[in-house]
């Protein structure tokens, strides 16, 4: 079951980057899958795409950590983004983004949720590293 504070923070992100998004959920896990999220960002051979977060059925419990692309998702310069990797989820390839945002603080259910999150996803594509 996806929870009430998760599909209420999907719905407030939907807003916010004016995207649709669609939610499954299996073994435990909820999948939202932002479609055509903007890149905003030169640095990649695309403007937008479809970007993936995996939570937990214990939202906001749980911390949220990486977030995936379709695998052609590449820098300008044809290279594939640093700490990426191809893995499956959902039946599907997914490049999977590597970003660890909780360096300075652990998660705080009080304070970190999906907007804070989607902060970090921004600022790795603005990065174009």
């Amino acid at each position: 079951m996806i929870p009430d504070l998760l599909h209420k923070d999907v719905q407030t992100a939907k807003r916010r980057k004016s995207v649709s998004a669609e939610t499954a959920e299996e073994s435990g896990r909820v999948y939202v899958t932002f479609k055509e999220y903007p890149i905003a960002s030169p640095k990649y051979n695309k403007s937008s795409t479809d970007v993936m977060i995996m939570a937990t059925v214990e939202y906001p419990k749980t911390a949220l950590d990486m977030f995936f692309t379709p695998p052609d998702v590449r820098r300008s310069d044809g290279q594939m983004p640093e700490a990426t990797a191809v893995v499956r989820h959902m039946d599907a390839e997914w490049l999977q983004w590597s970003i660890h945002p909780y360096r300075d603080h652990a998660w705080d259910p009080a304070k970190d949720d999906l907007d804070v999150f989607l902060l970090y996803v921004d600022q790795r594509f603005r990065n174009g590293d």
